[in-house]
């Protein structure tokens, strides 16, 4: 796809969006040319003009669906090719030595000492993972999140259709629901977002006949940590049990790894009940002020 073919898009999407679906957008498209145009004049003409791209971007779905079939065989063929090379041959059991047994040495201090630590820490690290995907669920929705972004999933009847469905994803207040029920969120969202880039769509889920409303939300650029909630009077996680993979550090760009870092440093003093990096900066700072000022008497001073 070209980036000609795809600058519309977002426009587009948003149509489809608030039209309510295929059927909806096009009303508006068709309306736009009947109202504002004169598209209409030459019905022949507009016919031709509308059977006319028509088959082309149907020869253009053809054609991607074929290669993308071509590639997914290709793949699944290179796949079971390896699969058969890699199993090994089967070879006859050989005679095992029989292993000698040693003495178990006896527990001492220090090994006492050691197993507790070990177990302790596993059980801590375990703990700490305790937030798939980085986020929760509540009775209506779970959600995920990113540094940069959320992804929200609710359930929904089978038979939904976009037509359905009341959305109004603002800067800072967020509403989803039915039409002629009662709204599933109604609520400002637990901080300001980007309402111009986040986009909303119905899908299948996989595992089951229904369906699912998939709200995907874009942090405003400032905020660069973790949100505890999706919208203000929700449950709250514990966002010092999120545990970022380090080996995901290397794939970001420097400053978002800066930040990354540096909230996982925080998160660290906290739980060690140490000054973060904000307030060591202001402690240092003082110092130095100190330091520069030695004719000031700084012994009855109290800071907050």
């Amino acid at each position: 796809m070209s980036e000609e073919e795809a600058m519309y898009d977002g426009v587009l999407m948003g149509i489809v969006q608030k039209a309510g679906g295929i059927d909806g957008f096009f009303e508006a498209v068709f309306g736009f040319l009947r109202r504002k145009t004169d598209f209409y004049a030459n019905q022949q003409g507009a016919e031709q003009i509308i059977v006319k791209h028509s088959h082309t971007h149907f020869k253009k779905y053809a054609e991607t669906k074929k290669a993308e079939e071509a590639a997914a065989l290709k793949k699944k063929e290179k796949e079971e090719l390896k699969k058969k090379y890699q199993q090994p041959e089967t070879q006859q059991p050989q005679p095992q030595p029989k292993p000698v047994e040693l003495p178990k040495p006896e527990p001492t201090l220090a090994t006492q000492g050691d197993a507790p630590k070990e177990e302790t820490k596993k059980e801590e690290k375990e703990e700490r993972r305790g937030l798939p995907g980085n986020g929760g669920s509540t009775d209506k929705y779970t959600w995920t999140q990113t540094l940069e972004e959320l992804h929200v999933y609710i359930p929904v009847h089978k038979d939904v259709k976009t037509k359905d469905l009341t959305m109004k994803l603002e800067t800072t207040h967020a509403l989803v629901g039915l039409k002629g029920q009662p709204p599933i969120i109604d609520a400002d969202w637990s901080e300001k977002i980007k309402a111009d880039d986040t986009i909303w769509t119905l899908e299948d889920a996989r595992k089951s006949e229904d369906r699912y409303i998939h709200l995907a939300v874009y942090k405003t650029p400032n905020q660069n940590h973790w949100w505890d909630c999706v919208v203000k009077g929700d449950p709250k996680i514990d966002t010092t049990k999120i545990d970022p993979e380090p080996s995901n550090l290397s794939d970001l760009d420097g400053e978002t790894r800066s930040t990354v870092e540096k909230m996982m440093y925080d998160q660290k003093q906290k739980q060690l009940g140490l000054p973060t990096s904000e307030e060591q900066g202001k402690m240092d700072k003082l110092k130095g002020f100190m330091k520069s000022h030695p004719e000031m008497d700084f012994t009855k001073c109290k800071f907050n």
